[in-house]
């Protein structure tokens, strides 16, 4: 599925991530990777269902009128979907960029990495005991995991009062 643009002139990824050419795929690899996984699973495979169903319909919503232009990305300030859907929270606060090189980025970034540690580390013990895969039937991980981004975000990776460089983005 990937073999038309891997020879694409424009793979070097500029001001923009490398696998952009490959994000219009995602939403049909995730359905297609759900499909495959049997029924039973212990830990994230539980979340399938929902989170495809919640990509399709980000990706419906995007595409239901191509003139506001939010499939497209904005590298020096967060994606024109995210100012949609957050109104007057700035939900890009939460997300790095893969673009500004900020401080306060690379802190967001390593918060949300210990995060996808901390989750697949409850997956992997999941596989193993009837108690930890419990975690993974309701919205409680999701939830406690989105609150534990956030709070060192706010108080810690987002420092107000910084001077914003060259590449911040306009918040």
């Amino acid at each position: 599925m990937i073999a038309p643009v891997l020879a694409w002139r424009m793979w070097w990824g500029g001001q923009c991530p490398p696998a952009r050419f490959l994000v219009p795929l995602v939403p049909l690899l995730a359905v297609a990777a759900a499909v495959g996984l049997p029924a039973g699973r212990p830990g994230l495979f539980r979340w399938r269902w929902p989170l495809s169903a919640l990509g399709l319909a980000l990706v419906l919503y995007m595409a239901a009128d191509p003139g506001r232009l939010l499939m497209l990305n904005r590298g020096d300030r967060q994606t024109r979907v995210w100012t949609t859907l957050s109104a007057d929270v700035n939900v890009g606060d939460s997300l790095p960029s893969l673009v500004a090189g900020e401080s306060d980025d690379v802190r967001v970034t390593l918060v949300w990495i210990a995060v996808l540690a901390a989750l697949l580390t409850a997956h992997a013990a999941s596989q193993r005991t009837e108690r930890a895969d419990r975690l993974f039937r309701s919205l409680g991980l999701p939830l406690l995991l989105l609150v534990l981004a956030e709070v060192p975000i706010d108080r810690w990776a987002r420092q107000e009062g910084a001077a914003p460089g060259p590449g911040a983005s306009q918040r």
